[in-house]
């Protein structure tokens, strides 16, 4: 699979995207660009759909190492006392990136989280639930790399895939969104990316 994968995007290019622009916060770059990603990702879905289902798809992986399940943080109240208990779902990928797909998006229309009002501030816990949206979001990449990428191809999307994906790495590495262990399911994708880059640079 990664010697058929093309970016068509040069590093320097990508840099000046991901690069936070001058008089701008980074919670509102954040903002901004997982809402890109996540609108990018809607398009790309709508490519392959149709055929990752419950029978050519019967789990959510990525190869044979990565399994993720959907969690659900469920109000348990008991008594006078209110916890919050971790649900994890055993989803299968149409039912998982549905599910995502829908949570990101109450997430970022969650005006509590993303403030409409520019003179209401971001809340403590922002950064850590934005983490959250591009972690879950890497899972889509990871999955459709590892399990569709023919099919992507085929359709003559894989350069939008490619320089998406090559955006959203570049980005999540500058701004330390993901750890390496979360981002090991496409770790020698991104190697390869990181590394011919680096020999175009050097060769420049």
């Amino acid at each position: 699979m990664h010697k058929m994968i093309t970016f068509k995007f040069s590093q320097g290019f990508i840099q000046d995207l991901i690069q936070l622009p001058e008089n701008e916060t980074l919670e509102d770059w954040l903002a901004v660009n997982i809402v890109e990603f996540y609108n990018k990702i809607l398009i790309l879905y709508e490519h392959f759909s149709e055929i990752c289902t419950d029978e050519t798809c019967p789990k959510m992986t990525a190869g044979y190492s990565y399994e993720f399940f959907w969690r659900e943080n469920k109000k348990i109240q008991k008594f006078s006392f209110v916890f919050t208990l971790p649900i994890f779902h055993l989803s299968l990928p149409p039912e998982y990136i549905s599910a995502l797909l829908d949570w990101t998006s109450n997430e970022i229309n969650d005006t509590e989280l993303f403030p409409i009002d520019p003179e209401v501030s971001f809340p403590n816990n922002f950064k850590k639930r934005v983490k959250l949206m591009f972690k879950r979001l890497f899972r889509f990449f990871a999955h459709v790399y590892h399990h569709h990428f023919e099919t992507v191809r085929k359709a003559g999307v894989d350069h939008h895939l490619n320089n998406c994906y090559k955006h959203f790495l570049y980005f999540i590495l500058r701004y330390k969104l993901l750890t390496t262990k979360e981002l090991s399911p496409l770790k020698e994708l991104n190697k390869r990316i990181l590394q011919k880059d680096q020999e175009l640079e050097n060769n420049n």
